[in-house]
């Protein structure tokens, strides 16, 4: 019995995750469907997936071999925060199509169009054109380094700090969906900022967002909840 309750209970979860892909911008067939007009395939393969390096789930996808140059300011330096690559966890996975570089349908050794090259199909570039981040919120850092060294404008951080707790909730910030879900739950072995910090992917409906207008963020734009997810502002 609870065999086929599990089995049932993945099913479901299968399911859900399906439905909120199917219609958003990461369903791919609305670029190039293949004959059996797969959605998941695009990304994923059950067999001979490309597991080269680290965080590989089960991926079918070309990997952009660009080399990629983050975010620096006056006030902002990866390098002092425990920066390992801006390129670490899902991040690269994410650059598989927002480089501009790769298109979108190149996968399970195919090449692809040219969709993605110079535009995405919603007439942006990529994100990380060029291997540029430079003008991209950060990530590859540390940000429980961040938090813990975060002194803001006095050292009493219990007053003044600028960065949420890692172990705090992103409830009061998002949606009910996420209402367990914690800063560190999002981050890269707990620690480690990366694309899916801020980003859903599978996940296109918890904050009312339609295929249209959705980032698939945890947190609402308005009045900029999605920055003070870990910003205290």
């Amino acid at each position: 019995m609870k065999k086929i309750l599990l089995t049932l209970l993945m099913v479901a979860m299968a399911s859900s995750s399906f439905a909120v892909v199917e219609g958003s911008k990461h369903d791919m067939r609305i670029l190039d469907s293949d004959a059996e007009v797969r959605i998941c395939a695009y990304c994923h393969t059950p067999h001979h997936a490309n597991v080269t390096g680290g965080y590989k789930p089960l991926w079918s996808h070309d990997l952009s071999i660009q080399t990629f140059v983050p975010y620096e300011s006056d006030t902002f330096n990866g390098d002092d925060l425990g920066a390992i690559d801006p390129m670490a966890g899902p991040s690269l996975l994410c650059m598989s199509c927002h480089d501009g570089a790769i298109a979108p349908d190149a996968y399970y050794g195919d090449p692809g169009g040219n969709i993605g090259v110079e535009a995405d199909v919603w007439n942006g570039y990529g994100v990380g054109q060029f291997g540029d981040m430079t003008n991209d919120h950060p990530i590859g850092f540390d940000y429980t380094y961040s938090y813990a060294n975060d002194t803001g404008m006095s050292t009493d951080t219990a007053v003044f700090a600028e960065l949420r707790d890692p172990a705090a909730t992103l409830a009061s910030q998002t949606s009910d969906v996420y209402a367990i879900t914690k800063i560190e739950d999002v981050l890269l072995n707990e620690k480690i900022m990366t694309c899916a910090s801020c980003h859903d992917v599978h996940n296109r409906d918890p904050l009312g967002y339609n295929a249209a207008d959705g980032y698939f963020l945890y947190g609402q734009q308005q009045d900029s909840q999605v920055c003070t997810m870990c910003h205290v502002k």
